[in-house]
């Protein structure tokens, strides 16, 4: 491989913009943190974003010099090789050490959602490409994997690949829409105890008993709090959970007994609040 293929991509200005905006304000809380409050963790991160920065750029141009059969055949073989350890896991338990103690792994990933989020766009991708026999074949293991997992996110990640599959083509896409509709809609609104899973995971009350739905909005609650108490500066990179617990934190800590997921906000956005 040419040396030339590891050069950074230059970004446009308006992300050049952005990243250095976003990397002035992490780089400046992460140090007032050190400073103020001996917590090193905020500067490690940045340092730690930097690195992952460049090297998505440096990966990026990689890729663009690889032939794309070669890539293509490289997609399809970590995209069916992911889908094997789905269905394995599905039928045989195997959790080696630490995995023990967790929830709902799929070795080697902590738990289905990561999974889902590893094995959705490689199949995808292998499908976008492929013939109409392996397109059926990846939403058909999408679709039933989700459901004996059970695991909301790769059941939307089986109905978008349906959309990209066969969404161009007019005359498959008449047939295909209703149908996905429909599936999603008894599925998600079911109240058959085996579908219970997935319409508990569409409620966004505050009410709610599902930890994961408590979580989410535990995560927006703490950054609409630290905006509010900081007059829209928000507490900093990395440091979302050092306000008071909310009302739904403590209803997390009544269910499962202990605070949960108060520094991540389960979702990538609340890291900056």
């Amino acid at each position: 491989m040419s040396p030339k293929s590891w050069r950074l991509v230059r970004p446009s200005n308006t992300l050049l913009l952005l990243f250095s905006v976003v990397g002035a304000y992490a780089l400046t809380t992460s140090l007032i943190s050190l400073i103020y409050y001996h917590d090193a963790k905020p500067l490690l991160s940045f340092f730690l974003t930097i690195y992952l920065v460049t090297t998505a750029l440096s990966i990026s141009n990689i890729i663009k010099s690889i032939n794309v059969r070669d890539l293509s055949l490289l997609i399809a073989l970590l995209s069916q090789t992911i889908l094997l350890i789905g269905w394995i896991a599905i039928f045989i338990t195997f959790a080696p050490m630490a995995y023990a103690s967790l929830d709902k792994p799929v070795f080697p990933f902590y738990e289905q959602s990561h999974y889902a989020l590893i094995v959705g766009p490689l199949a995808i991708a292998q499908g976008a490409t492929s013939n109409q026999r392996v397109k059926i074949y990846i939403a058909i293991s999408l679709f039933f994997q989700a459901l004996l997992f059970p695991s909301l996110t790769l059941m939307m990640l089986a109905f978008f690949a349906v959309v990209v599959f066969w969404g161009s083509t007019p005359r498959i896409a008449l047939i295909f829409t209703p149908l996905v509709f429909a599936v999603a809609f008894i599925v998600l609104t079911s109240s058959d105890p085996s579908l219970a899973y997935f319409s508990s995971r569409t409620s966004l009350s505050n009410d709610s008993d599902n930890i994961s739905t408590l979580v989410f909005l535990q995560g927006l609650q703490s950054i609409k709090d630290s905006f509010v108490s900081t007059y829209g500066l928000g507490y900093g990179f990395q440091r979302l959970g050092e306000e008071p617990p909310s009302d739904i934190a403590y209803a997390i800590k009544f269910y499962k007994g202990v605070f949960l997921n108060r520094y991540d906000g389960s979702f990538l956005a609340a890291k900056l609040g």
